[in-house]
């Protein structure tokens, strides 16, 4: 058994991400299954939020400093870049899709167009129409971005992939998600280059595929 456990849904894009880096990373861990705003959740997490990171006496909720803390933990491979200027560049990133790129994308695209399939409830179809716009702008972005290189930061993979990766997946399987990103050439090119990486198969969410889209 594992010393590091991993508690939240498969459902959340931050859980993902924590798997992920540990699939990078060869790190063993436990999935416990334990929802937001749950009593149990609560006790660990001041805001009821997933994912949290056990690790023995230790835990830590907030998910980019879980990733932070898992590459310094288990530093190979390196997912921050080296130089000032790149880690800045990787921080840059993480703060955007944070503040901005989760809220339009899962929350008021992805998450509103699975809700039938996942929460057993309508798609708000008003909710879904307000964020288009914002998604479309913003992939805009991504994809003038990946037209010069591979990764958002440096050579290599780094946190911010890492945190993009998800919640690009999971747009992908809604109908909107796939005509965007198959307008958008060089982004397309990173999602399924990213989607090869053993970490992304040995991790992704049984729920993408069982999705009756």
């Amino acid at each position: 058994m594992s010393d590091l456990e991993i508690l939240g849904i498969p459902l959340s894009s931050y859980t993902w991400s924590v798997r992920l880096v540990c699939a990078e990373k060869g790190v063993a861990f436990e999935m416990v299954e334990q929802f937001p705003q749950s009593r149990q959740q609560k006790a660990l997490h001041p805001f009821g939020k997933v994912p949290v990171l056990r690790h023995g006496d230790f835990h830590l909720y907030e998910t980019s400093a879980i990733l932070r803390y898992l590459d310094d933990t288990y530093p190979e491979p390196p997912l921050q870049p080296e130089t000032p200027r790149e880690r800045a560049v990787m921080e840059q990133w993480i703060s955007a899709i944070n503040d901005v790129y989760y809220d339009a994308m899962m929350r008021r695209l992805a998450l509103q167009r699975l809700a039938p399939s996942i929460a057993d409830r309508p798609s708000d179809e008003a909710v879904i129409e307000n964020a288009l716009p914002d998604v479309a702008f913003q992939l805009d972005l991504l994809d003038k971005v990946f037209a010069d290189t591979d990764f958002l930061a440096g050579d290599r993979v780094s946190l911010a992939d890492i945190l993009l990766l998800p919640i690009i997946a999971t747009l992908a399987v809604t109908p909107e998600g796939d005509d965007f990103l198959n307008n958008r050439p060089h982004l397309r090119r990173w999602q399924k280059a990213m989607a090869a990486r053993p970490s992304f198969v040995a991790t992704m969410p049984s729920f993408l595929d069982d999705l009756p889209l």
